[in-house]
C-alpha cells in the first residue's frame, strides 16, 4: 500500500474480481504470493470446452455498463507434445503460441446484446482455439480484453 500506482490499482473501484495464486519453494523455504485484480465488462453464454475442426460456435452475450464497441478474434494454438519430466523441468515461463486468424463480425442491438458465428478452423488444423472479445471502456484508452475462451479440437 506504499506504493501509489500500486494502492490506486488496488482500490479501483471498477475492479470486480481478484485472483490470488501461492507457491510454496520448501527447498528454499519461502512462500510467493500473487493477486491480479480484475474487472467484469462482458456476460457471455456459456461455450463447449471441445468441439470439433470446422465447427462452427456462437458467441452470446451482453455488454456492462460502460463497455461499448466489441471486438472479436480468433486464433490458433497447436496442442504441445507432452514433455519428459527433465526437460519440464528446464522451461521457464510459458507464452501461448497462438496466431490471430480471423475477425468475426459481431452482431450488436441497442441493449448491449451481442452475438456471433464462429468458424474453428485454422487450415484444418486440431488444437486449441482462442475466442477473444474485446472491448472500449471509460477505464482505459485502449481496447481492453474482455474474454478469452479456449476450445479444444481434435
Amino acid at each position: 500500500m506504499r506504493s501509489p500506482g500500486h494502492r490506486a490499482n488496488i482500490l479501483a473501484p471498477a475492479h470486480t474480481h481478484v485472483g490470488v495464486g501461492i507457491a510454496y519453494n520448501a527447498a528454499a523455504g519461502y512462500v510467493s504470493i500473487a493477486q491480479e485484480f480484475v474487472n467484469h465488462y462482458v456476460n457471455i453464454e456459456p461455450l463447449p470446452s471441445s468441439a470439433s475442426v470446422g465447427a462452427t460456435l456462437t458467441v452470446r452475450g451482453r455488454l456492462l455498463p460502460g463497455s461499448r464497441a466489441p471486438v472479436l478474434n480468433l486464433a490458433y494454438e497447436p496442442i504441445p507434445p507432452p514433455l519428459s519430466l527433465a526437460a519440464l523441468a528446464q522451461t521457464g515461463t510459458y507464452q501461448s503460441p497462438a496466431q490471430n486468424y480471423a475477425v468475426p463480425p459481431i452482431s450488436l442491438t441497442g441493449d448491449g446484446s451481442f452475438s456471433a458465428a464462429v468458424l474453428l478452423d485454422a487450415g484444418g488444423r486440431a488444437g486449441f482455439y482462442h475466442i477473444r472479445l474485446w472491448v472500449q471502456h471509460p477505464v482505459q484508452s485502449d481496447p481492453i480484453p474482455a474474454v478469452n475462451l479456449l476450445v479444444e479440437t481434435r
